[in-house]
């Protein structure tokens, strides 16, 4: 499987989302275990206490999954390009997209008049 490659944003994205469900699983465990606790066993505290190891065993175990194949990512660089480079970058692109926009206009134009000097005949 080849290299698939992320900018950083998103490898924090990844790293993020690995650690919230980490802690969602506690979180649903914690709450699930307490509302056990209160319900059926009278506030025993290992009812709670086990069920919050529970959530946390589901949580290494989802990590380590969501992990293993962390290493197949690989991140990309940034550019280090100079404020000048980027505003001629984007003033080029810009031209670009004018000239390219200008040109449609025209295929266009054309078109329309051939169309209608079709149709009025």
């Amino acid at each position: 499987m080849p290299q698939q490659e992320i900018t950083p944003i998103q490898f924090m994205g990844i790293i993020f989302a690995i650690v919230f469900e980490f802690l969602g699983f506690l979180l649903f465990f914690g709450i699930v275990g307490y509302l056990v606790q209160k319900k059926l066993f009278d506030d025993n505290p290992m009812v709670l206490t086990i069920s919050i190891f529970i959530g946390m065993m589901v949580g290494i175990y989802y990590m380590y999954n969501r992990t293993k194949n962390i290493s197949k990512i690989r991140i990309a660089k940034l550019k280090k390009e100079s404020m000048n480079q980027v505003f001629f970058n984007r003033e080029k692109e810009t031209k670009e997209r004018i000239e390219k926009t200008k040109k449609e206009i025209k295929d266009y134009t054309k078109k329309m008049d051939q169309y209608f000097k079709k149709n009025d005949q």
